[in-house]
């Protein structure tokens, strides 16, 4: 078994985080011309129309989701000395 950093597991979280994503985005995009041809509008786009589906809310949240987790394991800059005068 390969040893992992805390670091390469956070990058590989946030990459299938950001895939997640867009394969979320994919589905809710399908989803949007769907109803658009069936029933004439666009989910979440008239105010008291149809809600956002669930494919649209989850493809944001794993987008964020997984742009913290490259942030996490983004390595920190090295602590610099203030000199007091």
């Amino acid at each position: 078994m390969f040893a992992k950093t805390a670091r390469q597991g956070l990058v590989e979280a946030g990459i299938v985080l950001i895939a997640a994503a867009v394969l979320c985005a994919v589905a809710g995009g399908a989803h949007m011309l769907a109803l658009s041809r069936a029933e004439g509008e666009i989910c979440g786009l008239a105010p008291g129309g149809l809600p956002h589906c669930a494919a649209c809310s989850a493809s944001l949240l794993l987008f964020v989701a997984g742009l913290a987790a490259l942030a996490l394991a983004r390595p920190r800059a090295p602590a610099q000395r203030v000199r007091a005068r």
